[in-house]
């Protein structure tokens, strides 16, 4: 399943920004989000994982 990485610089108050995201994919034809995901007619929410 596909997955991001999100960096974060924290401060002292404990409040978060993101400095960096990165995606790393799966490489499945059946991930909804990777960039193999089929592109025939199939029924993604019953095959596919989604999340």
């Amino acid at each position: 399943m596909c997955y991001k990485i999100i960096q974060y610089v924290e401060y002292r108050c404990s409040h978060q920004y993101p400095t960096r995201e990165q995606i790393v994919d799966c490489n499945s034809r059946n991930c909804r989000l990777s960039s193999l995901h089929r592109s025939d007619a199939h029924d993604c929410p019953s095959i596919c994982r989604q999340e």
